[in-house]
């Protein structure tokens, strides 16, 4: 009850230079992975092997822990970061696989322009930012933008702030790659299903380690089992673990 009464009062307190010092002491506290600093206008998160810096405060959430929970730590030729929000996750992966193409594709304009801005501070030579949604065929969809940077894939017509935006299929984005390993995340509010059914022939011709967020709900279920469908059709065993917010579907063709 207190913490939920300090949070209130801190969320509160006008947004200030003061406010995001405390506010990265108390991520130095919390967070072990990394160390967090506000300097100059600008967050740095310090992992012990390299320094990845964003102007947007770099939750956690944005990671999503569950990402990493069965990673193996294989030296990717390709990393796919579908949703990529403002980069967190795919600037991570880039820092660490620094000869590893990555490829972050996010369609909310707004989530793009920040991933553009927070790049310029690093040096990533080996990231390329797609302003693609991830769907089972290139074409146009819609979906809704929130007033978080959120967005969600609109399959009715009952939501406010809807725009248009472009969608491929990592088929065809890849039609030409072969025999690589890859690592695919994708958070991509519901979307995963339709992406997934656009993915696997890339799938088939490469080795691919996937990590899927499957805590949407589509036609009123949650996306878990269908994702865990998609993998079994594929020859693939997967692993769905929970936490008390995210739900995350992992598998691998490594060892078909």
């Amino acid at each position: 009850m207190l913490l939920k009464i300090a949070s209130a009062i801190f969320t509160a307190i006008p947004e200030t230079s003061l406010k995001q010092v405390v506010r990265a002491f108390f991520h130095r506290l919390k967070y072990k992975e990394y160390k967090t600093y506000y300097r100059n206008k600008v967050w740095e998160l310090h992992y012990p092997e390299f320094i990845i810096r964003y102007y947007d405060v770099p939750s956690p959430a944005m990671e999503n822990y569950l990402f990493f929970k069965d990673f193996k730590d294989t030296p990717y030729d390709l990393v796919i970061d579908g949703g990529g929000f403002i980069g967190t996750f795919g600037f991570l992966m880039a820092s660490k696989y620094p000869d590893a193409k990555v490829y972050i594709f996010e369609a909310n304009p707004a989530n793009y322009r920040r991933i553009k801005m927070n790049l310029s501070l690093n040096n990533l030579p080996n990231v390329i930012v797609e302003p693609l949604g991830l769907w089972s065929r290139p074409d146009q969809i819609k979906i809704s933008i929130g007033s978080d940077l959120g967005s969600t894939v609109i399959l009715e017509n009952d939501s406010n702030n809807l725009i248009d935006i472009e969608v491929t299929s990592l088929d065809e984005y890849f039609r030409e790659v072969r025999n690589k390993k890859v690592f695919i995340k994708m958070n991509i509010e519901g979307a995963e299903i339709a992406a997934l059914n656009g993915t696997t022939e890339f799938i088939q011709n490469n080795k691919v380690d996937c990590s899927i967020c499957t805590d949407h709900y589509v036609d009123g279920k949650l996306t878990y089992e269908p994702v865990e469908k998609i993998f079994a059709g594929l020859g693939m065993q997967s692993k769905t673990l929970w936490d008390s917010i995210h739900i995350n579907t992992y598998s691998s063709n490594f060892n078909v």
